[in-house]
């Protein structure tokens, strides 16, 4: 399988399988799994891209066709986004593409085929807490969660000045995760109730200053990424 970036290398000793293609792995059927993607991972992802941030509309459609290859796809997708986010700017809207056609969708992807094997369950989190430094322009961007997760926001004061409610959403995330860690299961008290995700209900914990669980969130747009994925024939993990 020809991939781009770094991935664990399918050797046929230490990894002797592809642990989620076509199916998810029998290896650890049995190991619970917790998953999850934030709200803007490629704010931190493009961010060598000189114009992400002064993009317009025309910049915006010339990349949107460049990814899904015409202008019939590229008008699909902007009709979407745009009625999802009316009040969205062209970086918003690149931002939104990439995240969810990048990381969203394949850790929803991955949670289904999990949650297929009917053995260990899995969990899933989205991650939305805007992060304040660095003007705020990079939201909720890739491994924003961590710092919530490991109860150390001190130590990433630039994206959280240290305020009051990013210590309230630390203290519930990492509790959950210890929760998970210790018993497979990452209720705890100050969440709501957190069921396991599966194809029929697709439960996932929104983080953010009030913690909220929803059935598959963003259901149109998760739908339209899975049909575009049918369409090219894909089906490959990234």
């Amino acid at each position: 399988m020809t991939r781009g970036g770094f991935s664990p290398v399918h050797d046929g000793d230490v990894i002797p399988e592809d642990m989620f293609e076509p199916v998810a792995t029998r290896i650890s059927e049995d190991v619970p799994l917790l998953i999850g993607s934030n709200k803007d991972e490629g704010t931190f992802l493009l961010q060598s891209d000189a114009e992400l941030f002064t993009l317009d509309d025309a910049g915006l459609r010339s990349r949107v066709k460049n990814a899904v290859g015409s202008d019939d796809a590229a008008n699909r997708v902007l009709d979407i986004y745009r009625r999802t986010y009316p009040n969205a700017r062209p970086t918003d809207y690149w931002v939104q593409i990439y995240t969810d056609r990048s990381m969203r969708t394949r850790s929803m992807l991955l949670a289904e085929r999990k949650a297929a094997l009917n053995k260990a369950p899995v969990y899933m989190y989205f991650f939305a807490w805007d992060t304040v430094g660095f003007g705020g322009k990079y939201k909720a961007l890739h491994m924003a969660e961590i710092p919530f997760v490991f109860d150390n926001i001190a130590n990433a004061e630039a994206m959280t000045h240290k305020l009051p409610e990013a210590q309230t959403l630390a203290d519930k995330m990492s509790s959950a995760w210890i929760a998970f860690a210790k018993s497979g299961n990452p209720a705890t008290k100050d969440l709501p109730q957190w069921t396991a995700y599966s194809a029929d209900h697709r439960t996932t914990m929104i983080f953010d200053n009030h913690p909220r669980v929803e059935n598959d969130p963003a259901r149109e747009l998760r739908m339209f990424w899975q049909e575009e994925e049918r369409r090219q024939g894909s089906g490959r993990t990234r």
